[in-house]
């Protein structure tokens, strides 16, 4: 009777799903605001925070032949996934487990998002000095950046949690059985 109750309240797949799409939406909602914050200080543009939205642009838009863009771009492709992941995992991912190649790209693409405040702490990086605009400290950086990146880990937390409640829903109608 225990078991059967903690299955009705945790762990039935009808009630993780639910759980699972508030979630996501939450996740989704809270990228979208993010675009909306200030993210990052231009200093030598007077007293300007580019919001999240120029950032994207800036990255999206920003591809010559050189290491920026080899850094930078990858920012856009990061924005694309988080905003079809959601969507994907609501839709064609509904009743079933997220391929593990999708938590692989977004570790790795939450690992190029996190390197963006490490540059930021050694100040006599030349890769960031050779922006030319005193992209020095990680003051520069702002809550917009971190509310982006939260909304990653969390949409990665809901990818890892997708598989496990997918095992655990597979357990519970042998348990049935």
């Amino acid at each position: 009777m225990v078991l059967r109750d903690f299955y009705l309240r945790w762990i039935n797949p009808a009630v993780a799903r639910v759980r699972q799409m508030k979630l996501l939406t939450v996740a989704l909602s809270i990228l979208t605001i993010s675009f909306f914050l200030p993210s990052y200080y231009i200093s030598n543009e007077g007293s300007d925070w580019l919001k999240g939205y120029w950032c994207a642009s800036i990255c999206a838009l920003w591809f010559e032949l050189d290491w920026r863009s080899l850094y930078y771009f990858p920012f856009t492709f990061s924005n694309i996934v988080m905003i079809l992941l959601p969507i994907l995992m609501m839709t064609a991912w509904k009743h079933q487990k997220p391929p593990v190649g999708v938590i692989v790209i977004q570790i790795i693409l939450i690992a190029h998002v996190v390197s963006w405040p490490i540059l930021h702490l050694v100040d006599e990086n030349e890769m960031i000095k050779d922006i030319g605009v005193g992209y020095e400290t990680i003051k520069d950086i702002g809550v917009g950046y971190y509310v982006w990146l939260a909304s990653m880990v969390l949409m990665l937390w809901c990818t890892l949690t997708k598989n496990v409640e997918q095992r655990t829903a597979e357990a519970a109608r042998e348990f049935d059985h």
